[in-house]
């Protein structure tokens, strides 16, 4: 079945004059696993959107979406055009190891850095409020003897 869903979601990825994609379906049965694994596996780059509760939240990754550092914008109130072209939100999404490296003093000196790549945006924005900050699962992962 899932390679089936996946299947069917590669097929529209590559149709020339695709239309959005919307995926409807019961409660806790993958939905949002398959998108995002399929987001994973054939983009450089997916958006989460959560139209669930009428919230229209637009963040860089599902992990994200309680972070209470940072307020997203809201699909209801922006039009994805704007929030999905050149802005700062996409400038967030666009985050390198480079950049992640540059935004603190602890990842510059780490010598893990290469392999953890800085670690989870989203664990390092909830942690300390701050999206350049060193993810402390990370850390704990490398510095305990992976």
């Amino acid at each position: 079945m899932q390679r089936a869903l996946m299947d069917q979601l590669v097929t529209w990825k590559n149709t020339a004059r695709r239309k959005p994609l919307i995926l409807n379906g019961a409660r806790q049965v993958g939905k949002t696993w398959l998108l995002k694994e399929f987001g994973r596996l054939h983009f450089e780059s997916v958006a989460y959107v959560s139209l669930d509760n009428d919230a229209g939240t637009v963040c860089p990754c599902m992990s994200m979406v309680d972070a209470e550092a940072e307020s997203w914008l809201n699909a209801f109130e922006t039009p994805l055009r704007d929030i999905l072209g050149e802005s700062p939100f996409m400038d967030r999404c666009a985050i390198s190891v480079g950049m992640v490296r540059d935004g603190n003093d602890a990842c510059r000196a780490c010598e893990y850095i290469d392999r953890c790549n800085g670690g989870c945006r989203a664990g390092a924005l909830m942690s300390s409020g701050n999206y350049l900050a060193p993810c402390p699962e990370n850390c704990h992962f490398f510095f305990g003897g992976w």
